[in-house]
């Protein structure tokens, strides 16, 4: 089984909605989240496969399918390893690399949704995901064998939301990573000041 990690522990209530970088109570901290997380999967035509856009939309799609959010939200990076030494001649192994942008909403939602999508992620199987992934490509049009090898326990980066930008941008480009408010939330505990 995999476990997941986080900046902010999955089983503990993120400090992004309970205190600020002063340590005061707040009401509410806008926050977002990135789930990052990667899998293994060996491929008909790995070089082929990187290559086409309708692969990679595929699979994208697919992971947004499996956690429950919109695809413009997952970002998709393949990189092929290259050839196997059985099976198809062309068959290599092809690494995903995923990012899942959460928008901008109340710390305690934002910790919430990022650490359901982790859950989904850590329940799939291997043969769940190529199922998924072969149907995404079969109705996308591209014609690749696909079994998934490895799904690895994603991560999250919660970050406190930038003010004055847009939504979508914070949620890509957060800023003032939160890890200094657990920091300093423990700094008396250990004796710094």
């Amino acid at each position: 089984a995999l476990a997941p990690s986080a900046t902010c522990a999955s089983s503990e209530r993120c400090a992004c909605g309970d205190a600020d970088i002063a340590g005061n109570t707040t009401a509410e901290v806008e926050a977002t989240a990135i789930v990052r997380g990667s899998l293994a999967m060996t491929v008909s035509n790995a070089s082929q496969f990187v290559a086409d856009p309708k692969a990679k939309r595929a699979v994208a799609s697919t992971l947004a399918k499996l956690v429950g959010v919109q695809a413009d939200r997952v970002e998709v990076t393949l990189s092929s390893r290259g050839r196997r030494l059985s099976g198809a001649p062309a068959a290599g192994i092809v690494d995903v690399a995923y990012e899942i942008a959460l928008p901008p909403g109340d710390g305690s939602q934002v910790a919430s949704q990022a650490d359901a999508i982790t859950k989904r992620v850590v329940s799939w199987t291997p043969a769940d995901a190529s199922s998924a992934i072969a149907a995404e490509l079969s109705a996308a049009g591209a014609d690749y064998a696909v079994e998934v090898q490895e799904i690895k326990a994603p991560t999250v980066t919660m970050a406190k939301a930038s003010s004055g930008a847009s939504s979508d941008s914070r949620a890509k480009n957060a800023v003032e990573p939160l890890v200094a408010v657990l920091l300093l939330g423990l700094a008396p505990q250990y004796g710094r000041p």
